[in-house]
């Protein structure tokens, strides 16, 4: 049975307020990753331990993890084609084409591996794209874990009922994607820096920024 638009509200406001909540909690360990990457341990000590003095500062983090991407991408992405089984279709076309979408999208490829190396996961969103150029049409954008809202209660992905992406846009960018709305505009925020003040924030003020998100998820009944 297809949810109500006012269902659908309540339901997406539930959920990323469920989101929210989990990752202001995971923040502080986030924190420490980023640190230990970015071999900022004097500088965020507090997010390691508020009791202890650090002696040592090592770039160990750092080494392991971009050794890693620049032995995974020492060539640039790209796929091998076979022959169609019925023997139809342009095999040197597509691989052509698959390549050279690959290629243009190598810096988000190892941003995205990056994030999941430093972080639990990380995501990555196609995207519509407006060139003159059919084969530009379509990107990819590497996204941290706490940028998108899965169904934690699936477990595969394809028992996933909804699925959604958390990020600012400006007011003529909404006006675009889903037509003259009145919106409620809010400052952008930092994960690292905002989020639990913006889990604190009066009601009124969350749901003006859950209110631009409704459309950009994805509903599954």
């Amino acid at each position: 049975m297809a949810l109500t638009h006012s269902e659908k509200n309540g339901f997406v406001r539930a959920v990323v307020a469920e989101h929210e909540a989990l990752w202001a909690e995971r923040q502080a360990d986030m924190r420490k990753y980023k640190a230990a990457y970015m071999t900022n341990f004097y500088k965020e000590r507090n997010a390691f331990d508020t009791h202890a003095q650090l002696r040592v500062e090592t770039s160990d983090a750092y080494a392991y993890i971009e050794g890693f991407i620049a032995s995974l991408f020492s060539k640039a992405p790209s796929i091998e084609i076979g022959a169609d089984i019925q023997g139809k279709g342009n095999k040197n076309m597509i691989k052509e084409v698959a390549n050279r979408f690959l290629f243009e999208q190598r810096t988000q490829l190892e941003l995205a591996s990056r994030l999941a190396l430093i972080y639990p996961n990380a995501f990555m969103k196609l995207y519509p794209k407006d060139s003159n150029n059919i084969l530009d049409r379509v990107g990819i954008k590497a996204l941290s874990p706490w940028e998108v809202i899965v169904d934690r209660d699936a477990t595969t992905w394809d028992e996933q009922r909804y699925i959604g992406h958390i990020y600012f846009e400006t007011v003529s960018g909404m006006n675009h994607k889903f037509g003259a709305k009145k919106w409620n505009p809010i400052t952008k925020t930092n994960y690292f820096e905002d989020l639990k003040n913006m889990a604190h924030q009066p009601i009124h003020m969350r749901i003006r920024w859950i209110t631009c998100l409704i459309n950009s998820c994805i509903v599954r009944s």
